[in-house]
Parts: C-alpha cells; structure tokens; sequence
C-alpha cells in the first residue's frame, strides 16, 4: 500500500510541476465542420460539491461560456428553440463542457499547500445521418481540452475561457464575420 501512495505522490508533484497538458481534434477537417453554425446549446456538466463551496460553480462556467459565445456573434441555444430553423441550420450542435476539478490537500511529504488538478473538456456535438440506415445521431466534430493544476480555482476559470477562445478562433477561421 506505501508503493501504491509513493507512486500516487509521485504522479501528483510530477503534474504540479509539469505546464499544462493541451489536446484536441482542431484541424483542417474539424474546423470545416463548424461552417455554417449558427448557434450551439451549452450543456455544462456538474462539478464536485467541494469544488463549489470554495467558488467555482456550475452556473459561472454556463455564464461565461455563453457570454464568449454571444459576444463573438455565436447564437446560444435554448431547449425550447429545439424545433426552430436556426436549430435545423445549426446541425442541433451542442458544446459540451466538462470540468473536472479534484482539491488535493496538504500532504507534508509530498507538497505544503493545497492544489487542484483538473482537466477541461470542450466538445462540439452535431446531428449527423449515417450512411448505412440514414438513421440520425450526434457524432463528436470538434474538441479541445486542457491537464493541469492550479492553486487558484479563478484561474483554472479563466482555462475555461480560454478553451472557449479555441473554439471561437476555429469557428471564425470558417465562419469570418
């Protein structure tokens, strides 16, 4: 059990000192995808109830996700819109965003303060048919996504946004104003 929480510590401290992990399928191909969205839903998955008791929240994320969104001239979609032309036109896209925040507490022998390590998750979901059955479903065309740790919760905030910005720089790159 000691090897198992060495090699756990191990892990942690090699993250915390590590920048931060970018990934995504942002290219040729998945921008081209994103021609002609007019507008997307937001879905922002839950966050750990510890996670908002020290300040980050579910509805922060909604807020500023959707304020980026509208402020580049990206329509954010209602559920009640579900049946509206713009919805048809938009492909019923849907940006997913998933953040995954874990607090790791002071532990003297591997680090002195508290940290959060977290990995952001952006994903643009599209209706699409598929060619076999002509049978509807939402198929991934896009995403990015962040690993890191952080101290400061505003800061992994602001990770957020700027996973929202890659987003908006691949949807302009298509869809220029």
């Amino acid at each position: 059990m000691v090897r198992a929480s060495h090699i756990v510590g191990a892990a942690i401290v090699l993250l915390m000192v590590l920048p931060g992990m970018v990934w995504g399928f942002d290219d040729e191909g998945s921008r081209e995808t994103l021609r002609g969205i007019k507008g997307v839903r937001v879905v922002v998955e839950s966050i750990e109830p510890e996670i908002e008791k020290a300040g980050l929240t579910r509805s922060q994320i909604q807020t500023d996700v959707e304020l980026k969104l509208r402020t580049a001239g990206l329509n954010v979609l209602t559920p009640e819109e579900r049946n509206t032309e713009i919805i048809r036109a938009s492909g019923g896209a849907y940006l997913y965003v998933s953040p995954h925040i874990l607090k790791l507490h002071k532990i003297p022998s591997l680090f002195q303060v508290d940290a959060y390590v977290f990995s952001i998750d952006l994903e643009l979901y599209q209706t699409v048919y598929l060619m076999r059955n002509k049978k509807r479903a939402a198929a991934l065309t896009w995403s990015t996504g962040v690993l890191g740790t952080n101290r400061d919760l505003d800061k992994i905030r602001s990770e957020i946004k700027d996973r929202v910005d890659v987003l908006l720089d691949a949807w302009l790159s298509v869809n220029p104003k």
